[in-house]
């Protein structure tokens, strides 16, 4: 079950399950977290997985302007200093 969370002006929605060592998946352009659906599970025997939806992307509504890798980037780091507060385990 995922919830939102408001990152510098961007509502990101984000799955989680699991617990232990953070482990944040990105997905590909154009596809939601549904592509990570049998992973989360299996992942999360053994790391808390963390997926965020990209801006535009899933259950992340549009924000103005044209995407760009920089913004990608900018709130992946927000995301980890907002929510995970620390390193994590990347897969994507």
């Amino acid at each position: 079950m995922g919830t939102y969370i408001e990152i510098d002006g961007v509502k990101t929605w984000y799955d989680e399950d699991g617990s232990g060592e953070p482990l944040m998946l990105l997905h590909g352009g154009l596809s939601p977290n549904e592509t990570w659906g049998p992973q989360m599970r299996d992942f999360g025997r053994q790391f808390r997985v963390l997926a965020p939806e990209r801006r535009g992307h899933g259950h992340t509504p549009d924000v103005d302007g044209p995407f760009s890798y920089h913004d990608m980037a900018t709130d992946t780091i927000a995301f980890l200093e907002a929510v995970v507060e620390g390193p994590a385990h990347l897969v994507g």
